[in-house]
């Protein structure tokens, strides 16, 4: 039986959201989908669905997405996080600028073995 995990991409930037959803494309583990805003994101991870988050960390109000996500115990990890603040916030991976789809997938795949 094949075991996807489900990835929430939260990023209000159409860029970001594009190199998440190849880098989560490129692994036939992962399953993506998308919140652009801090209610959308709040909601989805209150659904219970999510095993993974990859946060946008210039999103207004991204430590309180990420405070959620800890809460709910979805890992998560963040892009766009210039000064790595969000590992001192619990972020399994903080991929800084610039990036590509290829360093979020490494990100993702280097987090994996301990989450799955």
């Amino acid at each position: 039986m094949d075991v996807r995990l489900n990835v929430l991409v939260v990023s209000d930037s159409d860029m970001v959201r594009a190199l998440a959803s190849v880098a989560v494309g490129s692994s036939a583990d992962l399953a993506a989908s998308f919140a652009v805003s801090r209610g959308e994101a709040l909601l989805a991870l209150g659904s219970g669905c999510f095993d993974l988050l990859v946060l946008d960390w210039r999103l207004p109000a991204a430590s309180v997405i990420a405070a959620a996500a800890r809460n709910a115990g979805v890992p998560f990890m963040t892009v766009n996080d210039d000064d790595l603040s969000a590992l001192r916030g619990g972020a399994f991976a903080c991929v800084p600028c610039p990036f590509t789809s290829r360093t979020i997938a490494g990100a993702l795949e280097a987090g994996l073995p301990s989450r799955v």
